[in-house]
């Protein structure tokens, strides 16, 4: 895809100049900017750039940034259609391309560090009945590359990409652009357009495209259409503000707004080839070229919280907002949640190594708790991978509500960087009362360096804050997916009060250790599945710190307790 920011893919000649469904713009180029197949192995027919391809094997879904090569957004990762087995992937062009091919150029890489995989591109003259190689089989790389294959056909013809190996390794397929024959062309093409997407920075000041061949200006104007406010800003192509540079297009003094959403629109007249005169497509509509700013206003203060990521789309990560203060990688919206399908991620590593990172996922505006009583916070985590990750949840009352984290102080209230488990795992009870007179911003902070050899990836959901009960010690609850423990109101030296919910009936050991480890209790008691309470009594505690172990023959949790 281009190498800029996400949008929709180039859209159909049809859509941009009015012509019949049955004409086609020459070249014809394809940067798999549309999203739409999210899954493997699918036959249905997907339109791209006013032509049906069938892709099955391939995704066109979130690219892994430390695995796929792309440019923009996204390419067409390709593989076997069962991953491991079944006929290999492919693209096909569903129908011709009437004016017949003279070369495809694709740009092309290997998944991460998978080798072993080939691909062939094949052309067709009858359509689609039977199909001739052009050329060798190609092997990919560890960088995205490009290669032209000269095909040279001159009647209708159609092309397609196939995986020619047998392995499990995968390919990733970009910016493919298909040219006529004999160098037949009807218009010079956009390949490049940023910006493009969301959250855009309100410093870009410049409107940015490329075509597929050198142009000059010609008459008619660029218009950037604020669909927020309903005004425009336009620009003629003979202005000074546009600006030509070989096959790239400059449009400089653009103004950005606050959280507007965008789209450019420019005359088909305004730029001709230098050879042939040829005309651009222009666009006319709405949803060619367009992008959303970034929001700078400081939200009103939240007064609760309760993020489940049930509406998680990237960008948009719920009440929540992602700072990249180092590395491509950034908090995603995940795809195997806690309890549903929906939760964040961020994970520097990758097969074989790690990447510089610093990724911070904020709340996007502060939280007020002035009136919750002992309020605390809870969430959920898993880990998949290994390596030497720094994670930790911390709270800032001076963060701005937007830039670099850092120029803010913030309090570590959690530090969850020796957590190793990959299960769902809850941490709870979390005391916030420090906090309640002042609105504060909360924040999971994640930080892996590339000399660590690999690192974590980090998985958070059901974030949720609440009135606790008791004291407020501070001591968090602890829950696997087959227990749940939590003291249940203040710790004292002759009684500590435990709350113990079990998926199943079981009978469970229970023992008390003090800050130097010597056990100071022990005992054993059936319990039932559901809500339990056990007494630890007469044991005479002194203050301080202790441990608590509870565990059966599958199960095992850790809770401690600060006597008062």
């Amino acid at each position: 895809m281009n190498k800029f920011l996400k949008t929709g893919v180039l859209v159909a000649s049809i859509a941009l100049t009015g012509m019949k469904a049955s004409a086609q713009v020459y070249p014809y180029f394809v940067d798999f900017e549309t999203d739409s197949i999210k899954a493997y192995a699918t036959a249905t027919p997907t339109l791209l750039n006013g032509r049906n391809w069938v892709m099955p094997g391939v995704f066109l879904g979130d690219m892994v940034p430390t695995s796929d090569k792309y440019n923009g957004q996204h390419a067409a990762r390709m593989r076997r259609v069962d991953n491991t087995t079944g006929a290999n992937g492919s693209m096909t062009l569903n129908e011709d391309l009437q004016q017949g091919i003279g070369s495809v150029t694709l740009s092309h890489g290997r998944y991460g560090s998978e080798t072993g995989s080939t691909f062939g591109v094949y052309y067709s003259t009858n359509m689609g009945s039977t199909w001739t190689q052009a050329g060798s089989n190609i092997t990919p790389g560890s960088t995205l590359t490009a290669v032209t294959i000269p095909i040279n056909v001159s009647g209708p013809a159609r092309i397609s990409i196939r995986k020619a190996d047998t392995s499990a390794s995968r390919i990733d397929i970009d910016d493919i652009l298909i040219t006529g024959f004999n160098g037949y062309a009807t218009n010079v093409v956009t390949v490049a357009r940023t910006p493009l997407g969301a959250n855009v920075p309100l410093a870009t000041d410049t409107l940015s495209f490329r075509f597929n061949q050198t142009i000059n200006k010609g008459t008619g104007n660029i218009i950037l259409h604020n669909v927020t406010d309903g005004s425009v800003q336009n620009k003629a192509v003979t202005s000074s503000d546009v600006v030509v540079s070989g096959q790239d297009v400059t449009i400089n003094n653009i103004t950005l707004g606050s959280n507007k959403h965008y789209y450019v629109t420019y005359d088909s007249t305004a730029f001709v080839s230098t050879t042939g005169n040829l005309k651009s497509t222009g666009i006319y509509n709405n949803s060619a070229w367009i992008f959303s700013t970034e929001d700078t206003a400081i939200a009103p203060p939240m007064t609760s919280l309760n993020e489940t990521f049930s509406t998680c789309l990237d960008p948009a990560l719920g009440t929540f907002k992602y700072v990249s203060k180092t590395g491509s990688q950034t908090w995603r919206c995940g795809t195997q949640g806690h309890t549903d399908a929906n939760s964040v991620y961020m994970n520097g590593g990758f097969s074989g190594g790690a990447n510089d990172n610093e990724d911070w996922l904020i709340t996007n505006a502060p939280i007020n708790l002035s009136s919750t009583t002992n309020p605390v916070l809870e969430f959920w985590e898993k880990i998949r991978y290994t390596g030497l990750t720094t994670k930790i949840v911390a709270v800032s009352t001076n963060y701005a509500g937007s830039g670099d984290p850092a120029l803010a102080i913030w309090t570590t209230i959690k530090d969850v960087t020796n957590e190793t488990s990959t299960d769902w795992t809850a941490f709870s009870n979390i005391s916030l009362s420090t906090y309640q007179t002042t609105p504060f911003y909360l924040a999971f902070k994640y930080t892996s360096a590339a000399t660590s050899g690999g690192a974590q990836e980090w998985s958070v959901d059901d974030i949720k804050i609440s009135a606790g009960s008791g004291s407020g010690t501070g001591i968090s609850e602890r829950k696997t997916d087959g227990m749940t423990l939590a003291v249940l109101g203040a710790a004292t030296s002759e009684q500590i009060v435990l709350g113990i919910a079990l998926k199943e009936s079981t009978t469970l050991n229970i023992a008390v250790y003090d800050i130097t480890g010597r056990k100071v209790y022990e005992a054993s008691q059936h319990m039932q599945q559901g809500a339990n309470q056990y007494r630890i009594q007469n044991v005479h505690l002194t203050k301080g710190l202790y441990v608590i172990r509870v565990n059966d023959t599958t199960h095992s949790g850790v809770i401690k307790a600060a006597v008062q």
